[in-house]
């Protein structure tokens, strides 16, 4: 947080870890703190799972590679990780560190029955941070996304409003990714897609002006 007394000092720190060589180590640490949470790997979560943890460390990321300009994100993309259990990933991409927490993000967006919105939009703003177009699956991160709209947008509730801004704001980055770098994005060959998506926009756009 920029505006803590000691992120001055933390960040100097994080960019000196940078240049000495060891950000494979300081990456390793914070995405090793993530996978603990071992629940993102279950279909629904229950009362038992710590979300608070989870979101914390998240956010602890999200700090890390939000400091010292565009450095520390660059590295984070190209670092490669040290996770010996393939078996895991089933075939998911997750050769740097940074892809590796694209997947995990993703499993937990998806996760049944997950009513956390603090988790929720802390994992779409290091999202957010990560994305830039390059992924090979891009695509599917898009669909994915897609998805979660149409899914929140039914919701009511304030925290539920929030998670849709929080989406409506992603959403239109990586559509905006996607034309920048010509990215042609077959989901929007299929009508009912993009039905799917002018009908989250529109009624997104309602329920916020509702009073």
């Amino acid at each position: 947080d920029e505006q803590n007394p000691n992120y001055l000092n933390a960040s100097k720190w994080i960019l000196s870890t940078i240049n000495s060589g060891s950000a494979n180590r300081l990456f390793q640490v914070l995405v090793e703190n993530l996978l603990a949470c071992t629940f993102i790997h279950k279909e629904h979560l229950d009362e038992l799972d710590d979300v608070d943890l989870f979101t914390y460390r998240v956010q602890t990321l999200t700090n890390v590679l939000k400091s010292n300009g565009e450095i520390v994100l660059k590295n984070f993309g190209t670092e490669l990780t040290s996770v010996h259990s393939l078996d895991t990933w089933k075939g998911e991409d997750i050769s740097t560190y940074k892809n590796l927490v694209l997947v995990v993000l993703l499993k937990f967006l998806n996760i049944g029955n997950n009513t956390h919105s603090k988790g929720i939009r802390s994992s779409l703003i290091l999202l957010d941070s990560l994305l830039d177009g390059s992924e090979h699956n891009f695509k599917t991160i898009v669909s994915s996304l897609l998805q979660l709209s149409s899914d929140y947008i039914t919701l009511e509730g304030l925290e539920e409003e929030l998670i849709a801004v929080s989406l409506l704001n992603i959403v239109s980055k990586v559509l905006s990714l996607s034309h920048e770098k010509q990215i042609k994005l077959d989901i929007f060959d299929d009508n009912n897609s993009h039905v799917k998506y002018v009908d989250f926009l529109v009624t997104s756009v309602s329920s916020m002006e509702k009073p």
